[in-house]
């Protein structure tokens, strides 16, 4: 739903659809349990939808009301492989 109200690009808007879901395309899934690529910003935990947001001082409302500041910041932290 995200994503539609987005006026981008078909890959940006894939990108906020992903993270506002949390199917990112890393995401595996191992015994029942959903499993994502290390953080490649702090290389310390799981690059789940949520980590990525926090670990670049943003909140989920952030993708709602400034979706182009969202990925712009993504891209300055070379995130946007994560999603």
């Amino acid at each position: 739903v995200l994503s539609i109200r987005f006026k981008g690009v078909r890959k940006d808007q894939t990108a906020l659809g992903r993270l506002s879901s949390g199917h990112l395309k890393t995401l595996r899934f191992s015994r029942g349990d959903k499993k994502f690529h290390i953080c490649t910003k702090c290389n310390m935990i799981e690059a789940s939808p949520q980590h990525l947001l926090d670990c670049v001082a943003l909140v989920y409302d952030d993708l709602l009301e400034r979706p182009d500041f969202v990925l712009e910041v993504m891209r300055a932290n070379d995130l946007m492989d994560l999603i």
